[in-house]
């Protein structure tokens, strides 16, 4: 009777629809759909079960015209326990996807005559191209987290605000370095321009071993401005005039921006459309003093600092030199002296 109550409990489990998860299993590398902005998980993976059918349309990523998209794992279970996904229900396998634009062509193999050079540059080639988020991807101690951190200290950010294309490189620079001697990755170009070259070597008992090379693109989080209206030459920027936008820029580009904050002032040196960026070279220097403002100028003279009230006589950026009239003077008559713009209605006399 016991035994007969045993098996009848272990079928139980062993059907109950509880018991079975639901599976999502990602897959390596995908082409996004055409026409669509956007990749849903349906399109990134292999999907049974009702619970995690609920769950095919949830917008994963957005297509990048111009470099692979690599998502990790955790990114995806991010994303899907946002949505609601209980996982208790669903088991979530697979490792890194690949998502490629449809209009990025394949790049055909490379021919070696060596059959062992092959294998090795076949798959760092094969990593070429590929956009790594740092936060999520890089790992710690190999030759590509080496070199982000020296980028992201010659830009004073965080990891988490770089992102890193990876142009070309003869090994995998993706992987720790588990072999004798010490790693060293040395830049040869700027670490702050578009394209960071890298040697990457070994060095034991005073020798240095070459083991390859690799070719990096920087992208910078950027906040940038945008025009809300059109916008002429000479306009003085007002908060309502512009309007903040997250980008992934090179870092020339990322060094032009101005920031909203930056803008609010500023005039304008040339006449931009409703939705364009403005740059830093399409403003002139905040004005914090303009003609006819009251000004409280201040002199040290030994240990004492006077102050007196002033009107300032033209437009000024910090740090400019004015000429003013004090306060109660007659303009035509008064007596004018020079002082140095140091804030919104402040100056100094050097």
């Amino acid at each position: 009777m016991i035994n007969r109550l045993l098996i009848t409990a272990l079928l139980v489990l062993l059907t109950d629809p509880i018991c079975i998860a639901d599976t999502i299993r990602l897959h390596g590398s995908v082409r996004a759909p055409r026409g669509r902005q956007v990749v849903m998980l349906s399109d990134i993976a292999e999907i049974q079960g009702d619970h995690a059918e609920g769950f095919a349309r949830v917008v994963i990523c957005n297509v990048d015209q111009e470099t692979p998209v690599r998502l990790g794992l955790e990114t995806i279970r991010t994303k899907l326990a946002g949505a609601g996904c209980n996982f208790a229900l669903v088991d979530l396998s697979g490792g890194t996807t690949i998502v490629r634009s449809p209009s990025l062509e394949q790049q055909p193999p490379r021919r070696h005559s060596d059959s062992r050079s092959k294998s090795v540059t076949a798959s760092a080639d094969d990593r070429t191209g590929i956009q790594f988020d740092l936060g999520s991807f890089s790992i710690e101690g190999s030759p590509l987290w080496m070199a982000s951190r020296m980028i992201c200290n010659a830009h004073d950010i965080d990891t988490a605000d770089l992102r890193i294309v990876l142009s070309h490189c003869d090994v995998n620079v993706e992987a720790p370095h588990d072999g004798p001697g010490r790693l060293e990755v040395d830049p040869t170009s700027s670490l702050t321009s578009n394209d960071v070259s890298f040697t990457i070597r070994t060095w034991e008992d005073g020798r240095i071993s070459p083991i390859g090379t690799m070719r990096l693109k920087p992208l910078i989080r950027t906040m940038t401005a945008h025009a809300t209206e059109d916008l002429q030459r000479g306009d003085v920027i007002e908060a309502y005039m512009t309007r903040e936008e997250i980008a992934w820029l090179a870092p020339v580009e990322h060094a032009r921006t101005i920031t909203q904050d930056e803008l609010i002032g500023s005039t304008m040196k040339r006449s931009l459309d409703s939705g364009d960026r403005i740059a830093r070279r399409d403003v002139g220097e905040r004005t914090l003093v303009r003609r006819g403002d009251s000004i409280v100028v201040r002199q040290r003279v030994g240990l004492l600092a006077i102050s007196l009230e002033a009107v300032a006589q033209e437009d000024a950026s910090e740090g400019e030199t004015i000429r003013m009239i004090r306060t109660g003077s007659k303009r035509r008559n008064g007596r004018s002296f020079m002082a140095t713009v140091t804030g919104p209605g402040e100056a100094i006399v050097q």
